[in-house]
């Protein structure tokens, strides 16, 4: 039994780390039932576990995105030496360094995330929030599908054919995805849908918005994984081998799967089926809570 629910775990963290239908939303609900059907936990996850888990997510990034990867760690090591050197100008037409400066920018908006998740942790990680959360994801996946441009965000091409986007241009669009992440931080409004909007309103093309999306969330990832590591090492290492190592696996094959579905669904605008789901799960969610 245990096997099974780390597997189911690991699949839900998985799918639901990078479909836009909120990973967040989903594992506190899954608590939520948990505690109030059953009273006990069939299986207690540690933290050890949760950390694994988000290591097969972040592992199926680098797996699906390792050539991206690849050159952005090569922009980085060119601007150390660029630096060491003193011949660094912020200035470039160099498409994947510009992607790194937006990475970096939309990054800086991980620090109010840090202070801010204990506190919506605490007063917004209710069943009735995390329904009404989730009918606002589903809203926003029927967006992701007709959305365009905001009008004062001039047109980003795509990695590749950025050469004409100057430095004030990049580095508005980074802060905006930077805003729309931020708002992930509540319970039951995605990370993935969340960037991808902000990332079509700021006028990326659809293929690099979705790409932009899984990139920024390397360092979302790595910093929950750190945090969670520290309270792991301070408290003591608690680990079921097989169990955890099976989850964290689920997850990774799930995710790369998952990344494949939201290429297509936002390529193609199938996101509003993932709308579909969660403004039906938020319903039911809340007609549950109404019966108590």
């Amino acid at each position: 039994m245990e096997l099974l629910i780390a597997l189911f775990f690991g699949v839900v963290q998985g799918a639901t780390e990078f479909l836009p239908i909120s990973v967040g939303g989903h594992l506190a609900m899954i608590q939520n039932f948990n505690q109030t059907i059953f009273g006990e936990a069939l299986f207690s996850p540690t933290l050890t576990f949760d950390i694994l888990l988000r290591v097969g997510t972040v592992l199926a990034i680098f797996f699906v995105f390792f050539t991206d990867i690849k050159l952005l760690w090569k922009e980085f090591c060119c601007i150390c030496s660029e630096l060491w050197h003193r011949e660094f100008t912020f200035r470039t037409n160099r498409p994947y360094r510009k992607l790194l400066y937006m990475l970096f920018v939309t990054t800086l908006f991980l620090i109010p995330a840090v202070f801010l998740t204990d506190y919506t942790g605490t007063y917004l990680n209710t069943l009735p929030i995390i329904a009404c959360t989730l009918m606002i994801t589903g809203v926003v996946n029927f967006l992701i599908d007709k959305i365009k441009p905001l009008k004062w965000m001039a047109d980003f091409p795509g990695i590749g054919e950025a050469e004409g986007e100057t430095s004030g241009n990049y580095l508005k669009k980074s802060v905006l995805v930077g805003v729309f992440q931020l708002s992930s931080i509540i319970p039951g409004l995605s990370r993935c849908a969340m960037t991808i909007l902000g990332g079509l309103f700021a006028g990326f093309r659809r293929d690099v918005t979705v790409k932009y999306a899984f990139l920024s969330a390397i360092p979302v990832l790595l910093v929950k994984i750190a945090m969670q590591l520290i309270t792991v090492l301070h408290d003591g290492i608690r680990m079921n081998w097989i169990p955890y190592l099976l989850g964290m696996v689920a997850a990774f094959i799930s995710g790369v799967v998952s990344i494949s579905i939201v290429r297509k669904a936002v390529r193609k605008g199938y996101c509003k089926r993932f709308g579909v789901y969660c403004l039906v799960l938020g319903i039911v969610i809340l007609l549950i809570c109404m019966r108590g």
